[in-house]
């Protein structure tokens, strides 16, 4: 977990130096792609944990504020 937030503290630096500098909107949009990839991740690290835990789908779904469908395509029973 240390790991993660480390990435993502670093994903937050490099946006802050982004929005210091002259930056192209490809350049935005693939930190933009790399944020999202992060978040994912981190969520999916959460859900894992979550049922891992004894917690249902509908309970982490809530959590997570997603309705229980879109839950369930996100992030699939292993």
């Amino acid at each position: 977990m240390r790991r993660k937030q480390a990435e993502l503290q670093e994903l937050v630096s490099a946006s802050e130096r982004a929005s210091l500098l002259s930056v192209s909107v490809e350049d935005l949009l693939r930190l933009l792609g790399a944020v999202q990839a992060q978040v994912h991740a981190c969520r999916k690290a959460v859900v894992a944990e979550a049922r891992a835990t004894g917690h249902g789908d509908s309970e982490i779904a809530a959590m997570l504020r997603l309705h229980v469908s879109d839950f369930a395509s996100r992030f699939p029973a292993a």
